[in-house]
């Protein structure tokens, strides 16, 4: 039986790297990161469809910066002034914080835009897709079909966008008509 001598193995009761100095260092790269629910201030966030941006900022005031952050919105920028109080302060507040702001982004084609399609994001967000509301000759069925449309066009895009080990999340309401869309997960994005 061949012994084991501590002295055999320099830093065996040392974590790895250089110890307190590599402690030390993992200290103070975690020690300025700040966190808001499943979203970190050095992650990469792409969120898409924010209506009025009001979840984008809460991220950056959250964080103190906006840099990691890409918001966007299927409105052109006139039209989304147009139809929330609160969207041309936010974006304006989202710029100052070093954000990038994008409009006319569709969900169901973002992968082609020129600027996202060179991008990996560590999350990707869609909180409460909806495809919009059509005119009354369409049956709640059609209806329920365009959603499940846009969340599997969605999913097929952000799969090329999202990091390796990356999240996809998606916020979705409860009850009629929205358990129709049958969003239950995990989705396994190859299959999409």
């Amino acid at each position: 039986m061949v012994a084991f001598r501590k002295e055999d193995y320099p830093g065996y009761n040392q974590k790895r790297g250089d110890g307190d100095r590599e402690e030390n260092r993992r200290r103070n790269m975690w020690s300025g990161v700040r966190w808001l629910k499943h979203y970190s201030s050095v992650q990469s966030i792409l969120v898409v469809g924010d209506g009025d941006f009001s979840f984008s900022l809460a991220l950056a005031t959250a964080f103190g910066s906006g840099e990691n952050i890409v918001a966007t919105s299927l409105d052109s920028y006139e039209a989304l002034v147009g139809k929330y109080n609160e969207a041309e302060s936010n974006v304006m507040e989202l710029k100052r914080m070093r954000a990038t702001v994008l409009h006319g982004v569709d969900a169901k084609k973002m992968k082609t835009r020129p600027y996202l399609k060179t991008r990996r994001f560590d999350r990707i967000v869609f909180n409460f897709p909806h495809a919009g509301f059509k005119a009354k000759e369409y049956k709640e069925v059609d209806m329920v079909n365009l959603h499940k449309d846009l969340v599997k066009g969605f999913l097929g895009n952000a799969r090329h966008l999202v990091q390796p080990y990356g999240e996809i999340h998606i916020s979705h309401k409860m009850g009629h008509p929205y358990d129709a869309w049958d969003l239950k997960g995990p989705w396994s994005l190859p299959l999409l």
